[in-house]
């Protein structure tokens, strides 16, 4: 465990300005656009992952119907956070091992299809499946057509 705590240490001191930066990047694409999945706050379209934060807490509040409503795989979020987090602190070569590999590709896939189908299902009215008009580029989009007809 001293290994670890040293290992993160060492990398939160030659890291911490990208993390620093990438925080107030969050933080500034939330406080804009009223969402803080970068995805989302970009595009407008919802991300594989939304409704995974609002999802555990209903699971913690105890309703698993909800839960699975707002997203079908929360359960594998604390899964995969608690693996990494372990991994990292025991055997962090391991992460990129080839059978590791094939397990975070099956995972990726395995969002992908549900984000298809929740999209085929839900988007653009049922959350969380939403369209987000504050994103950049629904509103850029906006600016972009008031110029072409005012001209």
């Amino acid at each position: 465990m001293k290994k670890a705590w040293t290992r993160f240490k060492k990398a939160l001191r030659q890291q911490g300005f990208l993390w620093a930066g990438l925080t107030a990047f969050f933080l500034l694409a939330w406080l804009l656009t009223g969402t803080g999945c970068t995805f989302a706050s970009t595009t407008g379209l919802p991300c594989p992952g939304c409704g995974l934060t609002r999802a555990l807490a209903a699971a913690l509040h105890g309703d698993l119907a909800l839960a699975f409503r707002l997203h079908p795989l929360f359960w594998l979020a604390p899964l995969i956070l608690a693996a990494v987090l372990v991994l990292l602190a025991v055997a962090p070569d391991k992460l990129s091992s080839p059978r590791l590999n094939a397990l975070w590709i099956g995972l990726a896939i395995l969002f992908m299809v549900v984000y298809l189908i929740r999209m085929a299902l839900l988007f653009p009215d049922q959350e969380p499946m939403i369209w987000n008009e504050q994103a950049v580029l629904p509103r850029l989009f906006r600016f972009l057509a008031g110029l072409w007809h005012s001209g």
